[in-house]
């Protein structure tokens, strides 16, 4: 039996007010990776952003980033690493997670994917049209087309090619390995595939073969152990949009979400 801290998001509302900062993990809390560690015997806590506050366990064994507040990225990196294996590493949470350097960081390892820069200029004249979306965000929360003679240079906004897009991929990659795979559709009038933005998503039973080898490698390059890699495929081939370091462990099938949540769990023993 092994320690866990699992550090997770808290809900911003009050609901968490006067609640602890964290908490042994019991089944009636129904969190899919928190039940696949517990069904293990391992002694879970979980470790809330919010509210502010200490951790029930000192020392733990295993620690797991489910999200990437700068808050849970310190705390992973206060643990003493002898002691301590967390995963995703913060280094290579925080790579991922700033857009401008995961694709420098992807393209030196010969991966396809958009070019993006701070300054909108120096993309190709081709394009017409750009998407500016916040060096760090997620769930495409921000994220807007910009014609390029209207493109600004604005802090913490980084630009990329508007692509031509045949198909919306995710892929969830764990150790090494593509557990379950999804094609998204945006919602009517959007250009986002992010199901917080309204896509729909409809679950592939495979991957071909160079979609599968492009996501895992994907995911390599960043230094990561759990990845959700955003495929597009465009007339060019296939490239890389992102790879996401807290990626949902959500499936539209269910037996495919509890394999992903017990291969995660799988990375405890």
């Amino acid at each position: 039996m092994a320690s866990v801290v699992i550090l997770t998001r808290g809900r911003h509302d009050r609901e968490r007010q006067g609640r602890p900062a964290s908490a042994r993990y019991t089944p009636d809390r129904k969190h899919e990776l928190a039940s696949a560690l517990f069904r293990r015997g391992h002694e879970v806590t979980m470790w809330w952003d919010l509210p502010l506050g200490p951790c029930l366990l000192e020392a733990p064994e295993f620690v797991y980033v489910r999200a990437g507040s700068e808050v849970n990225l310190q705390r992973a990196e206060a643990f003493d690493p002898g002691r301590t294996k967390v995963m995703n590493k913060p280094s290579a949470h925080r790579l991922a997670g700033d857009k401008l350097r995961a694709s420098r960081a992807l393209l030196a390892a010969g991966i396809s994917t958009p070019q993006t820069e701070l300054d909108p200029i120096l993309l190709p004249d081709k394009f017409s049209v750009l998407v500016g979306k916040p060096q760090r965000g997620s769930s495409g929360q921000d994220t807007v087309l910009i014609p390029r003679d209207q493109a600004l240079l604005t802090a913490g906004l980084v630009f990329q090619p508007f692509l031509d897009i045949e198909a919306h991929l995710r892929a969830t990659v764990v150790d090494g390995k593509l557990l379950a795979a999804e094609r998204r559709w945006p919602a009517r009038g959007d250009f986002r595939a992010n199901l917080a933005a309204g896509a729909r998503t409809e679950p592939l039973p495979f991957l071909d073969p160079e979609a599968e080898a492009l996501a895992i490698r994907s995911v390599q390059a960043l230094g990561l152990d759990i990845g959700g890699v955003d495929l597009v495929e465009t007339s060019d081939g296939l490239a890389v949009l992102e790879v996401n370091p807290a990626t949902t462990l959500w499936h539209p099938v269910a037996d495919l979400e509890i394999s992903i949540a017990e291969a995660v769990a799988d990375l405890a023993c």
